[in-house]
């Protein structure tokens, strides 16, 4: 199946899901974040030490975790500064604004 028969067939966009607009509020993500956190109170200093880029997403894909990787790939002063974009937003994508 071609790119734009998918796209036709699902109402103009590619892939399911995708299409939401919806956002969690700040103050739903910092909620989200602020329980990730409790839960996994290493999870911060673990994560700090990997080189990789990592981020959690909620349901809306928005950025409710990240490391200090995703905050240097992204120029972001720290990845508490990421909370509640979306991935395409914090890399500055073209698309970001898209979906």
């Amino acid at each position: 199946m071609s790119h734009d028969a998918v796209s036709t067939s699902r109402g103009g966009f590619p892939y399911p899901g995708f299409e939401r607009h919806d956002r969690a509020s700040p103050e739903q993500v910092g909620a989200t974040a602020a329980h990730i956190l409790a839960s996994m109170p290493l999870l911060q200093q673990i994560m700090d030490v990997l080189p990789a880029a990592v981020m959690i997403l909620n349901a809306d894909r928005q950025i409710v975790f990240a490391n200090a990787a995703m905050a240097l790939l992204t120029g972001a002063a720290s990845p508490q500064n990421l909370l509640g974009m979306r991935p395409g937003e914090a890399v500055g994508c073209i698309h970001a604004r898209m979906c």
